[in-house]
């Protein structure tokens, strides 16, 4: 599954793979108040989500660009890359063998996180 939203205003992605094997999910977004939801289960699963923008006003008040990823099985990737303001970015992964990655360049309050259950599970994060 591809999603490409540029250039607009309250942009919103949601994908969801209830059970599968080998799945891709690739989001896409530039723009003000972006948000993208991805949810997978089963095992070998990718979901990349690249987002680009910023909130529609100034301040740790706004909405800003959100990115959540919440993957169940074994052997899946995640990976949220952003960059702008007021960014906030989370991934959840239960199984074993799952990796995880968020990469955030702001000048503006950003936020990430990553939780993972089971065993040999990977995860990095990366904020400028």
């Amino acid at each position: 599954v591809e999603v490409d939203q540029e250039d607009g205003t309250n942009l919103l992605a949601t994908v969801t793979q209830r059970w599968g094997w080998g799945n891709e999910v690739e989001i896409d977004q530039e723009g003000r108040n972006a948000t993208a939801h991805v949810t997978q289960g089963g095992s070998y699963n990718d979901a990349e989500i690249d987002q680009s923008g910023s909130s529609s006003y100034f301040g740790w008040g706004s909405s800003g660009v959100a990115a959540y990823v919440t993957q169940y099985g074994r052997g899946n990737d995640a990976e949220i890359t952003q960059t702008g303001r007021n960014l906030t970015a989370h991934i959840n992964q239960y199984g074993s063998y799952n990796e995880a990655e968020i990469s955030q360049r702001s000048t503006r309050p950003h936020v990430a996180s990553i939780s993972q259950w089971g065993y040999r599970n990977d995860a990095s994060i990366t904020q400028r």
